[in-house]
């Protein structure tokens, strides 16, 4: 198992060997940005535990999390409905591990509605990764593709 798979499943992350294993590919090609000054955005924050996992691997790295609903609305949607069903342990100081990211000097959280192009033309960064984990809707992710991808520098990757 390799280092990332281990972070993301410490943080309950859905990317690590839990559920989807996307942290195999994620390592392969983002570790040569490990301890480099990069902005990464995850689109779609659920419970944290992926912006906390990226917290923990890039130690120098600015990480931004964007999702549809508000910070309050996230913590209390899913204390009642955990993400990550199948892990019990999920659901656990919940609120505790997702202060502890939105607390984090390195992280800011974007609310923002994958589906509008003017949220999305409001990000006033440019960004070495981008992970599109948002509605899982095919128009939405079209739109986030084609609009992020001109505020992805150069050698950057686009999940």
């Amino acid at each position: 198992m390799n280092k990332l798979t281990k972070l993301a499943d410490k943080y309950f992350s859905d990317k690590g060997s839990h559920k989807h294993n996307y942290t195999e590919v994620y390592e392969k090609y983002l570790s040569n940005f490990e301890n480099k000054e990069i902005k990464l955005l995850e689109i779609g924050f659920a419970e944290g535990g992926s912006c906390s996992m990226w917290l923990d691997f890039f130690k120098n790295a600015q990480i931004f999390g964007a999702d549809f609903y508000s910070k309050e609305d996230l913590k209390e949607y899913h204390l009642k409905n955990p993400y990550m069903e199948n892990l019990t342990l999920s659901k656990k100081n919940l609120i505790e591990r997702m202060e502890n990211v939105f607390n984090n000097e390195r992280f800011t959280f974007l609310q923002l509605d994958q589906s509008s192009r003017s949220d999305l033309l409001s990000l006033n960064y440019n960004f070495d990764v981008i992970i599109d984990d948002g509605s899982h809707i095919h128009g939405d992710i079209q739109q986030s593709l084609g609009i992020l991808c001109r505020k992805l520098n150069k050698g950057g990757y686009y999940f």
